[in-house]
């Protein structure tokens, strides 16, 4: 096809070619559509290796889970890497709950609290992210045991987050923390000892006791 050097084109998909005594217009080549090929394959050679990965750690846990249960969580857990420890807390928690016991429950807040030791606030934010009510309780609980080692005031603003029980847990060592809490709030004074008590929550079948000791001339009017 032959075109004047006057006239106007206008071209989407056509090559001008200079020409002896005009422009020849060469058709175009069609645009390059959908994923390229080799693009594809690396694509796929991703998802592949993801899987791969994904199943690699879904055996591991596996494997841990069910050390545990045969030779006990103490020793095994030291020797379980901190990146797999998610996964194998969720292996566990999708298979308790038809045979829910206290054996299991100690279990999985010794497992989280390991976490919590080597990563408070990894394990922290997967304890609040559990959609079940008894293992976000079981989770939190055993990342609060962790922290009020150290700092007491903070493993209790964790437990005020367990809300109502649906797991009875019996643990001393909830109750050594408890008893270190309202001490320290004792120290501030009786209304912040009451806003403890007040925040604490309720467990099934328990009774906290306080006592409060009232120095001489104390005026209970106010």
């Amino acid at each position: 096809m032959i075109v004047n050097r006057d006239t106007t084109l206008t071209l989407l998909t056509g090559i001008l070619i200079g020409a002896s005594g005009g422009w020849l217009v060469k058709p175009g080549i069609p645009a390059r559509t959908g994923t390229e090929p080799g693009s594809a394959r690396t694509e796929t050679k991703r998802t592949t290796r993801q899987d791969a990965v994904a199943l690699q750690k879904s055996r591991d846990a596996t494997r841990w889970a069910e050390r545990i249960d045969k030779d006990g969580v103490v020793d095994v857990v030291k020797e379980i890497p901190t990146g797999d420890i998610r996964a194998v807390l969720e292996k566990m928690m999708a298979s308790m709950w038809a045979g829910r016991d206290d054996r299991r429950v100690n279990q999985l807040m010794s497992l989280t609290g390991t976490w919590a030791e080597r990563d408070p606030e990894g394990a922290l934010a997967w304890a609040r992210g559990r959609d079940v009510p008894g293992q976000r309780q079981i989770a939190l609980t055993g990342v609060l045991l962790v922290v009020g080692k150290t700092d007491p005031m903070a493993g209790f603003e964790i437990y005020t987050e367990v809300g109502e029980e649906h797991v009875p847990i019996s643990s001393e060592r909830l109750s050594d923390l408890m008893r270190d809490v309202y001490e320290l709030a004792q120290e501030k004074g009786l209304d912040a000892l009451l806003d403890i008590v007040r925040r604490t929550p309720e467990t099934k079948g328990s009774l906290e006791m306080v006592h409060v000791a009232y120095p001489d001339g104390f005026d209970f009017a106010n």
